[in-house]
């Protein structure tokens, strides 16, 4: 007998036959229950079978008595009597029959209602899947305009920026062009001595000077304020007041870039030739001469300070001139670690700092900011000064 695989597909079958694919999940529940209505059938045909040679030894049985009756000359009613039961027996077999046709019938009726199920659910699968399809296209065309209009927006922002930064520089420019001054001149400038009594306290200025660098590359660097107009005295009369800096934002440029060119005279009047300023200004800062001449609070580092007292006291004369040099300097800070000891064996920040700030408790306000980097450090400006007696704080 052949085996009918009702339902079911196997591999070689769907090789053969490109239309025959193996079944999901709810085909294979399917087809799980047309094998248990398989197995059903078997069982009745089993039964069935039995029932056939339950009545095949009943007749054999009613055989045997006929023929016993037979032999004993029985009467026409013992035949009658045989007549009836294999009548009986006749009527069983065909009410055994339609139900098994009855059976046959319903089942074939289940199967049918099966495939239609199937065919159904293939539909509503199929329908998921475009609009699942649909709405995932949606998405990505969503996402990829929102990309485009961030990147747009990143583009505008950035030639807004690129347009306010030429707008500056323009400005610097003008401002250059009105002042007759080229970028990397010198501008020189040299106030009388004056003696004058100041808040009760006697302030000598022997001879105030002020360079500044107006490289096109550093500017605005350096405004020096002078109070001609104060109170009791006449204009002649000067006080040097204050200096003030405007850093911009420095992230590491060349010294060849930022220092300009001394001119002749200035370095002659000066005392620039062959000097470590002239150095400084020309090459920079280097490590290599950090920690020469003695120890410094916070480590071998770069040293400047809010203040120009404090600059002051770590100035010398000049040999020739006596006169006092201060660098005017811009910094990059970035995170700056606080500390209030003494910290001499220290050679970098900690982690996550960029400079150090060292205040200690008795000095509040002489605060020293020191960088351990050479490029974190670039001198735009000197303050050339003499004086004798310093008794007014000069803040910067």
């Amino acid at each position: 007998m052949k085996k009918e695989h009702h339902g079911m597909v196997t591999r070689s079958q769907a090789k053969k036959d490109p239309r025959k694919r193996p079944l999901d999940e709810k085909q294979l529940r399917l087809a799980v229950k047309e094998k248990a209505l398989i197995a059903k059938e078997k069982q009745l045909r089993g039964k069935e079978k039995a029932l056939k040679e339950y009545y095949d030894d009943e007749n054999k049985k009613l055989n045997d008595q006929r023929q016993q009756l037979v032999v004993d000359n029985d009467d026409s009613e013992q035949q009658c009597i045989m007549c009836k039961v294999h009548s009986n027996a006749h009527e069983q077999k065909d009410k055994a029959t339609k139900g098994n046709k009855t059976q046959q019938l319903d089942r074939n009726k289940k199967e049918e209602e099966l495939t239609a199920a199937q065919l159904i659910k293939e539909k509503e699968l199929n329908s998921l899947k475009s609009t699942l399809d649909e709405q995932q296209k949606q998405a990505k065309d969503k996402e990829l305009g929102q990309k485009e209009e961030a990147i747009k927006t990143q583009q505008l922002a950035k030639e807004n920026e690129l347009k306010q930064r030429e707008e500056q520089l323009r400005v610097e420019q003008e401002k250059l062009s009105k002042q007759q001054v080229l970028p990397g001149k010198v501008i020189l400038q040299k106030l009388n001595k004056t003696n004058l009594r100041y808040q009760e306290g006697q302030v000598n200025h022997h001879s105030i000077a002020r360079i500044i660098f107006t490289h096109y590359s550093c500017l605005p660097v350096a405004e020096a304020f002078h109070n001609t107009e104060a109170e009791g005295f006449p204009r002649d009369y000067a006080t040097f007041q204050e200096i003030y800096v405007y850093p911009d934002e420095m992230t590491g440029t060349a010294i060849n870039r930022v220092i300009a060119n001394f001119s002749e005279s200035i370095t002659t009047e000066y005392r620039f030739h062959d000097c470590y300023l002239c150095s400084i200004l020309r090459q920079g800062f280097l490590r290599e001469w950090i920690g020469k001449r003695d120890e410094s609070d916070f480590g071998p580092g770069f040293y400047s300070a809010e203040s120009s007292v404090l600059s002051h006291e770590y100035a010398k004369r000049a040999q020739r001139d006596g006169n006092f040099v201060i660098l005017v300097c811009k910094v990059a800070t970035g995170h700056i670690q606080v500390l209030r000891q003494l910290q001499r064996s220290r050679t970098c920040p900690d982690k996550g700092y960029h400079s150090v700030c060292g205040q200690l408790p008795e000095s509040d306000e002489e605060r020293e900011t020191v960088v351990y980097r050479e490029d974190a450090i670039v001198p735009v400006g000197v303050v050339v000064y003499n004086w004798f007696d310093i008794w007014h704080q000069v803040r910067t």
